[in-house]
């Protein structure tokens, strides 16, 4: 065994803790000091995280308690290009902020120049915001914030403050209130150069000369309505990330969520993970939806439980559900059409099997949407209230059937499947995986979109 200390220059305090057994013939590992926010005790407990490249297996250890918290266990969603100082990172559910190294070796060997930034996507691009996200992702860049507000005159003149004495400098305080602008905190190598470099030239005409393949010459009109804004140094950056997400925890500028006619959708982490985000909301404002609002969030084990509470003894998958939606990122948005719920959970696509109880209330029945090949032998039983959901299948060869639970256990399939074969261009259909991995919730019944919407606009957001 052997010993070092760690000391954390801010607060002043050193912690000494035991590291496991190492030996020298043994593969490289790399030690990161990573915090977790504990909302029960609330207070921040510190682990030692141990990561080793060669079979993607993680070991914690609790600082405070000198013991082994988690044993060396193969993690296949933590890589070793997540391993920098201030990425957050997510194993089995915890989220953990990497806040130091763990010893000399780690910091020469991963010390690099990553660098946050503010990616402000002004009023007249927020329709093009798919299309943008892409562009980041596709850069090599990570989005690690994301929120759409509206900003009051007062952030405004803050964000634009060394504009003051321009001509245009009304104009633009005029513009870039006029509307929601989506803010993004995007994280990579040298990540204030690599904006600007996607930017291109402030005036949009002189981009599409001098830059034709860059944002402002994609999306912009002009030197004030040109898609987007980006610090122009790593201070800048850093002043600007904490107008509108604060360190002390604030809020910052209001969300723009509307709260009227509206149902929630969630993109979930692992089409979060995959780069499908920009994809997903591309699909849907092509389907003639508007997105209101939209958030980034890192979900706590105990509000997904909460938040999937409806579905708590009535969906077999539930564990399951609630391990995905707090296994990383996940985007919030508000939907709003004239009939939301509906047409929205149909776009999304047909549910899962599930076994309900008898005296569940009737509202809240999901039913089995499946097809039933002509192969398939056994007594069927249908519940006296059964109905089917969807009402678009017209096809013959497909028949809409509620099986009662005896039947689950002998014919299941998987939302995804179900999913393509039913309704082919539905959001689940293309991008989901499975039926725990199926790319989007959105919200099931019609009364529901208003406090599913509230919950993350309004809750989680303060």
């Amino acid at each position: 065994m052997f010993f070092y200390q760690y000391q954390r220059s801010n607060s002043r305090t050193v912690a000494s803790f035991r590291c496991r057994k190492f030996k020298k013939s043994q593969d490289d590992r790399f030690a990161f000091i990573a915090e977790w926010y504990d909302p029960n005790a609330s207070l921040f407990r510190r682990y030692e995280l141990l990561y080793y490249p060669k079979d993607g297996s993680v070991e914690m250890y609790d600082v405070k308690n000198h013991r082994t918290f988690l044993k060396r266990t193969k993690y296949d969603d933590l890589h070793l290009e997540d391993l920098f100082i201030g990425n957050k990172v997510t194993v089995f559910s915890r989220h953990l902020s990497l806040v130091d190294y763990g010893d000399q070796y780690t910091a020469r060997k991963l010390g690099s120049r990553k660098e946050r930034t503010l990616a402000l996507i002004k009023p007249d691009a927020v329709p093009k915001i798919g299309d943008l996200i892409d562009i980041i992702i596709n850069a090599g860049l990570t989005i690690t914030k994301a929120k759409m507000m509206v900003l009051s005159r007062k952030e405004a003149m803050d964000l634009h403050v060394d504009h003051q004495s321009k001509p245009f400098y009304n104009e633009l305080l005029l513009f870039i209130t006029s509307g929601p602008t989506v803010a993004m905190e995007i994280l990579g190598d040298d990540a204030v150069s690599e904006w600007k470099k996607l930017l291109g030239p402030a005036n949009s005409g002189v981009a599409r000369s001098d830059a034709p393949g860059s944002i402002r010459a994609m999306f912009g009109t002009d030197g004030i309505r040109n898609a987007a804004h980006g610090p122009d140094s790593f201070a800048s950056a850093a002043q600007e990330l904490e107008l509108f997400f604060p360190s002390s925890g604030g809020r910052g500028p209001a969300n723009s969520a509307k709260f009227t006619d509206c149902t929630c959708c969630i993109i979930k982490p692992h089409a979060v993970n995959e780069g499908l985000t920009g994809k997903i909301i591309n699909a849907i404002l092509d389907g003639g939806f508007e997105i209101s609002a939209l958030q980034l969030f890192n979900m706590e084990r105990a509000n997904v439980e909460e938040f999937y509470e409806i579905y708590k003894g009535v969906v077999a998958e539930y564990t399951e559900m609630v391990t995905e939606l707090c296994s990383g990122p996940c985007i919030a948005l508000e939907i709003r059409q004239l009939d939301p719920q509906k047409v929205f959970r149909d776009f999304c696509g047909p549910s899962d099997p599930v076994c309900l109880h008898p005296s569940f209330p009737l509202p809240r029945l999901l039913y089995l949407t499946t097809t039933i090949h002509s192969d398939f032998k056994g007594p069927t039983k249908f519940p006296k209230s059964a109905g089917s959901i969807g009402g678009s299948m017209q096809d013959s060869s497909v028949k809409s059937l509620c099986l009662a639970s005896a039947d689950l256990e002998s014919y299941t399939l998987k939302k995804k499947e179900i999913a393509r074969h039913l309704r082919p261009g539905t959001l689940r259909a293309i991008f989901g995986k499975n039926k725990i991995q199926n790319a989007v919730h959105c919200t099931d019944l019609p009364e529901d979109g208003l406090l599913e919407v509230q919950y993350f606009f309004k809750i989680l957001d303060n």
